[in-house]
């Protein structure tokens, strides 16, 4: 058995087109199938680092948690449990089974020893279960039985995956990988045979250091979780292992399709990332800008803060609509709320010389479709929406310019306050633990301040924020993705627990400094590192 350090091999010590793109979505199911084996009957062919079962977990966790449909077929077979009888009665149950059916795809992972036997004929590539004593093909699970396999299973697409030494030979035994594969459909539904390999039939592929993956699946891993494209094909892994390899003349991984005679093989197989990754793919792109804009001029600027005693609701003004705390309440809103239980609608205020009951009414009735023939029954109509969750309104002044005509700063404030007003009214007179609140952004930077002043606007929360200067763009993702389940934990928290609720308390305790309200707006999330990577990138 060779060293087990991180170049040693997995192999055991006996030695050696423009087709229509049919996508797996909807309500089918990619059923995974786990091997690995780091302790064999024969001792000397253990891996004593445990990369095997370790890569089996992090392949399932990858899967499942970034991609759609993925599903794990029954429990992984690891070490003792992986003997040459149990895979196979295993793959024969998926074999037998409902789920076996032209819905579903079929993705069979193993890690562990490969190799070379003689089956009377000629020399076939295999896998080497956990009992196995001595390397002959009535001891192995052959290329042969996998051939076999594949003609067996009707699901649509069917992947296997192998991290072991010389498991290229697949390819040169389930027919030579071609462009010239079969067409046609089964059942009308086109479908596809493939192989991901870790190495060239002619090499070993190496296990890894203790606590970690092995050199091929580790890679995998990398593609799985890096990938930030909403979904690609099985035909691009190639392309994206390939950079992680260019330099290594020893291990080169495969991919491609397995042809078989007769069998149609023109489908392609969809990797599709899940709604939960799209979601934190979008909250990473906003949280970006959000929290480099709050690094803004050289901390030259502050933001400004006014909090009475009595807490009624947040007003936020912002004087750019790429502020900080603006697209933090975007990040907020996306997927998942900060507060699960809100109503967000959205103004655009009309900036005319109506009374100030007609232009209120005007406003509200355009956001909830509705024609409230006075402020009494707008009002009911409110707090029966507060019976159930918490409203957030949002103001936006688009333009100081309507019709030819300018609008005065004070006309804004004379609307803001009758707004206000109406909220205060409305908050006072409580019908649950819901409230409403309000954040009003005007892209014409207005400057509140002179309108204003140091006085609190009807006696409730304020933010006044003056125009930033954006700095140049940081690595979020990164740092995201730089040590995966940790960071993406925090950044979880970060999101649905910390920013939001906390908001007003972490601009009183840092003065609105913005350097301070980062870091304390990533100490209450408890990601200490986020700070450091937004603040000091690296170049």
């Amino acid at each position: 058995m060779p060293d087990q350090t991180e170049a040693a091999p997995k192999s055991p010590n006996s030695g050696s087109g423009e087709d229509e793109v049919i996508t797996n979505k909807g309500d089918m199911i990619n059923y995974i199938i786990a091997i690995g084996i780091d302790k064999y009957i024969d001792p000397t062919n253990n891996f004593e680092h445990g990369n095997c079962e370790k890569d089996c977990h992090d392949l399932i966790q990858s899967l499942t948690s970034n991609y759609c449909s993925f599903k794990p077929y029954k429990e992984p077979l690891i070490n003792e449990k992986a003997t040459k009888e149990n895979i196979e009665t295993l793959i024969k149950e998926f074999i037998d089974s409902e789920e076996n059916n032209i819905n579903n795809n079929l993705i069979i992972y193993f890690s562990g020893h490969g190799g070379i036997v003689n089956n009377g004929f000629s020399k076939v590539g295999c896998w080497i279960p956990h009992d196995c004593k001595r390397l002959h093909i009535d001891s192995v699970i052959s290329n042969s039985y996998l051939s076999n396999i594949i003609t067996q299973r009707r699901t649509q697409h069917v992947i296997i995956i192998s991290d072991s030494c010389q498991s290229g030979k697949l390819f040169e035994q389930i027919r030579p990988n071609s462009l010239n594969f079969a067409s046609g459909t089964i059942q009308g539904v086109e479908i596809s045979m493939w192989a991901i390999v870790s190495s060239r039939s002619d090499q070993l592929s190496k296990a890894g250091g203790r606590n970690q993956n092995s050199k091929f699946t580790e890679t995998l891993l990398k593609v799985f979780n890096d990938n930030q494209e909403q979904e690609f094909l099985v035909t691009e892994l190639i392309g994206k292992l390939d950079k992680y390899f260019i330099h290594d003349k020893g291990q080169r991984p495969l991919c491609g399709r397995l042809s078989l005679q007769d069998e149609p093989n023109n489908g392609y197989f969809i990797f599709g990332s899940n709604k939960d990754r799209i979601k934190i793919r979008k909250r990473l792109e906003l949280l970006e800008p959000a929290l480099r804009s709050l690094n803004y001029d050289a901390q030259k600027r502050l933001f400004r803060l006014f909090i009475p005693e009595e807490k009624k609701q947040v007003v936020v003004f912002s004087g750019t609509p790429e502020s900080g705390l603006y697209l933090i309440s975007e990040i907020a809103k996306i997927g998942i709320t900060i507060r699960k239980d809100y109503e967000k609608y959205v103004f655009k205020p009309p900036l005319t010389y109506q009374s100030a009951e007609s232009r209120l009414l005007s406003i509200f009735n355009l956001a909830f479709n509705a024609n409230f023939p006075n402020l009494d029954l707008l009002i009911k109509h409110i707090q029966s929406i507060l019976e159930v969750k918490n409203l957030l309104f949002e103001f936006r002044f688009y333009s100081d310019v309507q019709d030819g005509i300018t609008i005065p700063p004070l006309t804004k404030k004379q609307l803001i306050d009758q707004w206000v007003e109406l909220i205060n009214t409305i908050n006072h007179k409580p019908v649950s633990n819901h409230k409403v609140f309000i954040f009003i952004i005007d892209e014409e930077n207005s400057d509140y301040f002179k309108l204003y002043g140091k006085d609190p606007i009807g006696g409730i929360n304020t933010i006044l924020m003056p125009p930033v200067e954006l700095l140049d763009s940081l690595k979020i993702e990164d740092w995201y993705i730089s040590e995966t389940t940790r960071n993406q934990n925090e950044f979880d928290h970060l999101m649905d627990d910390c920013i939001y609720p906390n908001v007003e308390q972490i601009l009183k305790e840092t003065g609105g400094k913005p350097v301070s309200t980062i870091r304390k707006i990533c100490e209450y999330a408890k990601c200490y590192g986020l700070a450091d990577a937004l603040l000091y990138p690296k170049p």
